[in-house]
């Protein structure tokens, strides 16, 4: 059977069981502004299985705000970050921060926002602008997002996704 769990996790590495502790999310990074990502895993039947992902998060979050620049005549932008941040009452459905590293080549760099998931589908089942992720979920969202919520403009607080 091949090994679904990850074989390495990245510093910084948070993990937070679901209320029914059917389901565990991971984010890591790949760095410390850039390339961090989720994995969703089930329990059940004795087994831990992997979820879809959030490729359609990044999608849409995407079609937005991108962090993109060429280099060489090729695209080197970065993906968006995708960080877990609350779950439901269960393990169906998962609140997610997608955000534009917060490095100077980025154009939109610092923007964030939230999308509810569901989380055996990966479908995308409500949008959050920056400013509903601080009314409902501000001391979630940790210290950087809160300082990168101070350098949104107005029009950027209340865009949703």
């Amino acid at each position: 059977m091949p090994n679904l769990m990850p074989t390495y996790l990245g510093y910084p590495a948070e993990l937070a069981w679901a209320p029914d502790n059917l389901a565990f999310y991971i984010t890591q990074s790949e760095g410390s502004e850039t390339g961090y990502g989720t994995a969703v895993y089930q329990l059940g039947n004795g087994r831990i299985s992997p979820e879809p992902g959030f490729s359609e998060v990044v999608k849409h979050f995407e079609l937005r705000h991108r962090c993109a620049f060429q280099y060489r005549g090729r695209d080197a932008g970065n993906k968006p970050n995708i960080a877990g941040l609350k779950w439901s009452e269960t393990s169906s459905q998962l609140v997610v921060v997608a955000e534009v590293p917060p490095i100077g080549v980025c154009g939109q760099m610092g923007y964030f926002s939230g999308y509810l998931v569901e989380v055996s589908t990966g479908k995308i089942l409500e949008l959050y602008s920056p400013q509903q992720l601080m009314d409902r979920w501000r001391d979630a969202l940790g210290e950087r997002l809160n300082r990168d919520y101070l350098n949104l403009s107005p029009g950027e607080r209340t865009a949703t996704p």
